[in-house]
């Protein structure tokens, strides 16, 4: 089960959490992209580099979709400058994990993991990441829904 998006976070919040530069312009965000073309209003566009282009490069568009701050390598308005955009999202995952003031339950191992989350968390009645997003930003715009 996926808790919806229930908490925001402030522009000076994911700034001081990712040890970035804040650019004029945010404002709160309540969920998080990495595809600007499935960013929503209101979200944070996280801009990860890609194996063919950098997600700067979508970051416009992003803000034109409704994103309200984008969190990039590059200054820009409405940003939160970084040095290494993936490292920042880490550190934006674990400060809002370090918000949930549940337990969280790691499933490890080479095969298996979705399977034994899925039950853990449906026998638990604890809301769990949909299918296998296991990875950094699904992780961090998980733990930005919960609340």
């Amino acid at each position: 089960m996926y808790v919806g998006h229930i908490r925001e976070v402030t522009p000076e919040w994911v700034a001081r959490a990712t040890g970035g530069r804040l650019y004029p312009g945010g404002k709160p965000v309540r969920d998080l992209h990495w595809d600007s073309r499935e960013t929503t209003p209101g979200s944070l566009f996280v801009a990860l580099p890609g194996k063919r282009v950098h997600g700067r490069a979508y970051a416009d568009e992003a803000r034109a979709k409704g994103a309200h701050l984008v969190l990039s390598d590059q200054p820009g308005p409405a940003t939160v400058e970084v040095r290494d955009t993936y490292r920042a999202l880490l550190a934006l995952g674990e400060r809002l994990r370090d918000l949930f003031p549940g337990t969280v339950v790691a499933v490890g191992g080479s095969s298996g993991k979705t399977t034994t989350k899925e039950a853990i968390a449906q026998a638990l009645g604890f809301p769990a990441p949909q299918g296998n997003q296991n990875t950094a930003p699904p992780l961090a715009r998980f733990f930005l829904g919960l609340n």
